[in-house]
């Protein structure tokens, strides 16, 4: 007897468990298809990689552009000396002459690229196709995702249903049970009918035992990719079937996956970087320079400028050329040469306007270049023929005009 409060503890805690088991099972989430893409899409751990890559691929885009930016180098060096010993006669006789204690060295390194057969451009263009690349296996791959989620989403829709059916069939089975008993008591049929109805309906409810239980194994699956709680119950959502979806023909959907199927685009932009990858690198490194020279006899269009695309001055530039450029070059540069004129004006009447003038000048002609807008050599003969401009233009001034004006 005094076993008996014990056994009765035990009993309770062991339905009280189940009770909460049964609980935690029961707790159901009603998932549909754009929450189970949007949810999919955000956890999946292939694609948070395929975003890091985007990024890399991004970074070294901009790193490739840097290319055509100047390259500036500030040293400064400084070192101990100390007292040099001078021996005249042998070892004898030391004497210490005067000298700084201290060495200094000052270094101002700069470097802008000009022309390197192209091989910056094509550098420039494979981190682009690159990035392309990056953010088409992105597509790709969360595509696949999308494939694989749908695919135990329809399992699932599918349990739901072959559960619905069979509670259906257990109702009909227990239903027609109980029929057949009152028959066999009623003397009507025999026994074996009952028999065969009572294992029939067993059938079905170890069916929907199992089917309950695929569920449960189906949506736990779900739950780990989905990044939710395991024991959570999803849901389908069960209007599928009553939803209209245009149907097209079969070369119509063939067409479709050609063009936007991310598997077609990504092999398209692998197989232009290949190309680009044999026609600029391999080139240059073969020493086959393309020619520049007559690029614009057969071409009309400005050739991109270098620098930060979305920058203010870099608009301001874009801007300018595509309203007063023309795809032409231009040989001597103006630019240089009128600035030049300008400069020896400055210098002959201040000294002062000219020492504030010549940082200007320098980055103008710097400018010239960078941009696109001429060549080194059409700079260079653009600043002599300023000085030999201004020699004949002041004799043609001097002999025509400022005698006759102020005789």
């Amino acid at each position: 007897m005094r076993w008996r409060p014990i056994k009765f503890l035990c009993l309770l805690g062991g339905l009280m468990a189940t009770s909460a088991g049964v609980k935690a099972q029961n707790d159901s989430l009603f998932l549909s298809l754009p929450q189970l893409f949007e949810r999919g899409s955000r956890e999946h751990l292939r694609l948070a990689a395929d975003r890091l890559k985007e990024e890399i691929a991004q970074e070294k885009a901009r790193t490739a552009r840097t290319a055509r930016l100047p390259e500036m180098t500030v040293g400064l060096k400084g070192g101990y000396l100390g007292q040099p010993i001078v021996w005249q006669h042998g070892l004898s006789d030391p004497t210490r002459p005067e000298s700084p204690d201290w060495q200094q060295s000052y270094a101002f390194d700069f470097s802008q690229p000009v022309y390197q057969g192209g091989r910056i451009r094509y550098a420039i263009r494979q981190a682009d196709l690159a990035q392309e690349l990056a953010v088409l296996q992105t597509a790709a791959d969360q595509a696949d995702i999308k494939l694989a989620l749908l695919e135990q989403y329809l399992d699932l829709f599918s349990l739901y249903k072959q559960c619905r059916v069979l509670q259906r069939n257990i109702e009909e089975s227990e239903q027609r049970l109980r029929n057949i008993r009152r028959l066999c008591e009623e003397g009507v049929i025999t026994n074996n009918d009952v028999l065969r109805s009572e294992m029939q309906l067993t059938d079905n409810r170890l069916s929907l035992s199992e089917t309950q239980n695929n569920i449960r194994l189906v949506s736990q699956q779900l739950d780990i990719l989905l990044g939710l709680d395991e024991s959570l119950l999803l849901v389908p959502d069960t209007t599928l079937l009553s939803q209209d979806c245009p149907v097209a023909t079969y070369s119509e959907y063939v067409d479709r996956a050609y063009e936007a199927e991310p598997s077609m685009l990504l092999l398209q932009k692998q197989t232009e970087m290949a190309r680009n990858q044999i026609l600029g690198i391999d080139n240059v490194s073969k020493g086959i320079f393309p020619a520049i020279g007559d690029y614009f006899n057969h071409n009309q269009e400005l050739l991109p400028g270098p620098g930060y695309q979305h920058g203010f001055f870099y608009s301001l530039v874009e801007g300018s050329q595509q309203v007063g450029e023309r795809p032409t070059a231009a040989f001597p540069s103006s630019h240089v040469g009128i600035s030049t004129i300008l400069m020896i004006m400055a210098w002959r009447g201040s000294k002062k306007l000219f020492a504030c003038l010549i940082p200007f000048y320098m980055l103008l002609c710097g400018a010239t270049v960078y941009i696109q807008a001429h060549y080194v050599i059409d700079a260079i003969v653009g600043f002599f023929s300023a000085f030999l401009l201004y020699v004949v233009v002041t004799w043609m001034f001097k002999k025509w005009f400022a005698q006759p004006m102020f005789k």
